[in-house]
């Protein structure tokens, strides 16, 4: 009988281990980059790679800073394996582990301002989702916590028009950089097709729009007026958000829109009791777009101010069939039948939503003039 000799397992080479700690350096610095794209060590480490290569502000178009941070760590992975004498693959993942450890100690956070708003006029207002909120949007200030409150700054409102039918709205990232040093101010997330921007007079920002399903676009903006409006598209793609942070977004230029203004100048007339002032501004820009449901709305509801209840309830019923799932639309009707003392509002009333209802008893306007109509 011959011996049977056991071979032991076939140690690996170091430069296989140097390769396996760089693969490693790579797969965690995607999945950290994939869990927080906005706050992780890679963007905050992008941030500080940005800055050292690209002084002068904005990188030039190509690898994206994220990408270089990546590549960053890759190498940075590949140094430490090769200087440390590893045993096995295991331990050439947790030398990367620790690094990436390491660099998130050392890199600095760079965001002033991270912020969840949830926008009420746009979006969630007329689709066909549920919307209780009975409040107009507020305006973002671009430039996150200004140092000086009392300086004039006007308002920017940029409509996504990729965004503007869709039945739900998807959540999109808006991040604020400074157009010289390219630093990031400030990051909010907003689910509406327009994004209102507070911005001091004269300063230059450079923002840049996140949205799944669509490519990620940069545009630069300047207020000169104290309200402005543009609109904006972005190609659709089906790549993940982590793989297009890789590329420099997509460029884009503002396009003003002038509809978009004269609703907004309406809105500013109407929260200011100019209500004749807010009705024509609305009417001007429905000449520009007549298909603007929420400027109908508008409308609907500043005649309902004005006290012309008739041409108040023919735009909100149509607007009603339109959107059955808006409280908002439903409840400004319901207060124009209110106005008209139509008695068919208690059985309206008692066969409304019963989330509906409740929300709406938190309406001042709604509980002076259709109280003696609740049961």
């Amino acid at each position: 009988m011959s011996d049977v000799v056991a071979q032991s397992p076939r140690k690996p080479t170091r430069w296989e281990l140097v390769a396996a700690g760089a693969g490693s350096g790579a797969l965690i610095s995607i999945i950290d980059f994939t869990k927080n794209p906005n706050d992780g060590t890679i963007f905050k480490l992008a941030n500080g790679l940005g800055k050292l290569c690209f002084p002068s502000g904005s990188p030039p178009p190509g690898p994206s800073p994220i990408l270089i941070a990546i590549f960053f760590v890759v190498l940075a992975s590949l140094f430490v394996c090769w200087l440390f004498e590893l045993k096995d693959r295991a331990e050439a993942f947790l030398r990367s582990c620790a690094l990436l450890a390491a660099f998130s100690v050392v890199t600095p956070g760079t965001i002033n301002q991270i912020a969840d708003v949830t926008a009420v006029q746009g979006g969630t207002l007329l689709t066909k989702q549920k919307s209780s909120s009975l409040i107009f949007e507020s305006a973002f200030a671009a430039n996150g916590q200004p140092e000086d409150d009392a300086a004039p700054a006007g308002t920017a409102y940029v409509v996504l028009k990729n965004l503007q039918n869709m039945a739900v709205m998807p959540e999109s990232i808006v991040t604020i950089r400074n157009e010289r040093s390219y630093e990031p101010i400030s990051i909010f997330r907003i689910r509406s097709f327009r994004i209102p921007l507070v911005q001091t007079y004269g300063r230059l920002f450079r923002i840049q729009i996140d949205t799944p399903g669509f490519r990620s676009i940069e545009f630069s903006l300047r207020v000169r007026e104290p309200i402005e409006a543009y609109g904006i598209r972005a190609p659709e793609t089906a790549l993940y958000f982590a793989v297009q942070a890789m590329a420099s977004p997509l460029k884009v230029e503002l396009a003003p829109n002038e509809a978009e203004q004269l609703k907004q100048n309406g809105r500013n007339k109407l929260i200011g009791d100019n209500i004749e002032g807010a009705i024509s501004q609305y009417i001007k820009s429905l000449q520009l777009a007549d298909d603007d449901a929420e400027t109908k709305h508008f409308l609907g509801y500043a005649y309902f101010r004005a006290g012309q209840y008739a041409e108040a309830k023919e735009i909100l019923s149509k607007l009603n069939l339109d959107f059955p799932n808006s409280s908002l639309i439903a409840l400004n009707l319901i207060k124009v039948k209110c106005g008209l003392k139509d008695e068919a509002v208690r059985s309206q009333l008692r066969s409304a939503n019963e989330e509906w209802r409740k929300d709406w008893s938190f309406d001042g306007e709604f509980v002076r003039i259709c109280n003696q109509y609740v049961d």
